[in-house]
């Protein structure tokens, strides 16, 4: 069955077995971010499907909905034998008949925004603060916002510009909007619920919802600040998660990059951001960066550096640029030895320690 294409929609694979309910999910356009199963054997099956580098959850009964990723659909082959003619139909009495119990469980701690009501708030923060939340964001211009915030959900950037448009009837600014027809029942909703929130709480709401690591973005965010240093949600986003999204969506355009698969090496502090991996080829190192401009300055860790020098031919620099209007793409094979040039900066750093 041909796979269709990509539709942003992200799930999770509970009482998993080998992956028969997945495969349908994934031809759907769906995208798997984790799966949860304790039958080894089944596992073992699983990970031949899948690959080594799945996160099995473990145990459906003793998950912590906080410790999973966003999802938006949850999927679950959860035993049928009690409740099976075939059996004793002990149902509930049975422990495999309460599993479903913990599904509900996750179900009503996981109640998170889709991703379209995720871009229907971030178009009522532009249209409701206007200028004034662009600049308390850290953005040059609304099409910045656009391109960056889309990205960065996975969304298309015209859809959280419409959504700023549907709203714009309602608060005080230049723009008409969609001031001919009325506004949507869906966005309706979210605006009832959201349309009291000040400028600091619903600038950290939309920071909850876009930032996929929240917690220590937000740290990071206060510690630079703390230190004097430039950054912003916005600045966090072009040169991170923004960049990253562009990159995954857009890499299997590249003729070098065809027929490779994908993995994300974010997390690993490994020199580069992604492994792009072929049974029949050695495997390639990307690093991505991104410019709020067409031009820049890019600069390498020690890190990325040592890794680009150990890679040679096989580590890739690619570099999102002109966020503030029309986002394109470089990349540079080998990029210590390419037009770049790259200067040696070591800085002399005062450490402190409190005992």
């Amino acid at each position: 069955m041909q796979k269709i294409k990509n539709n942003n929609l992200k799930f999770i694979d509970f009482c998993a077995g080998i992956g028969g309910g997945r495969i349908g999910l994934e031809n759907s356009g769906m995208q798997c971010v984790g799966f949860s199963e304790i039958n080894k054997d089944a596992e073992k099956t699983y990970r031949l499907f899948f690959g080594e580098e799945e996160k099995n959850h473990g145990d459906l009964m003793k998950i912590n909905p906080k410790n999973l990723p966003d999802f938006d659909l949850m999927i679950a082959g959860f035993p049928c034998q009690t409740f099976s003619v075939i059996g004793q139909r002990k149902g509930m009495c049975d422990k495999r008949g309460q599993i479903i119990f913990g599904l509900v469980k996750i179900m009503k701690n996981m109640q998170k925004l889709t991703l379209r009501e995720k871009s229907i708030l971030a178009g009522l923060f532009l249209s409701k603060f206007n200028e004034r939340g662009l600049k308390y964001l850290g953005f040059d211009n609304f099409t910045e916002a656009f391109n960056v915030i889309g990205l960065a959900l996975e969304v298309k950037p015209a859809s959280v510009k419409n959504y700023r448009d549907e709203f714009d009837p309602i608060f005080p600014n230049k723009r008409q909007g969609w001031h001919k027809r009325e506004i949507r029942q869906y966005c309706k909703n979210i605006y009832n619920t959201f349309k009291d929130l000040d400028i600091k709480n619903f600038s950290n709401l939309l920071k909850e919802i876009i930032y996929e690591n929240h917690e220590i973005d937000v740290l990071m965010e206060q510690v630079a600040k703390k230190e004097g240093k430039e950054s912003s949600f916005a600045k966090r986003l072009i040169t991170g998660q923004a960049a990253e999204h562009y990159f995954k969506e857009n890499y299997t355009a590249i003729d070098v990059f065809k027929n490779y698969q994908i993995e994300d090496t974010t997390k690993h502090g490994c020199g580069f951001d992604f492994k792009l991996y072929d049974e029949n080829k050695e495997f390639l190192g990307i690093e991505v960066k991104g410019l709020n401009n067409s031009s820049g300055n890019i600069a390498l860790t020690n890190k990325e550096y040592s890794v680009a020098q150990l890679l040679r031919e096989r580590y890739f620099l690619f570099v999102v640029k002109n966020f503030k209007e029309i986002p394109f793409h470089d990349y540079f094979r080998n990029p210590l030895n390419s037009k770049l040039k790259f200067n040696r900066i070591e800085s002399i750093i005062k450490q402190i320690t409190w005992n």
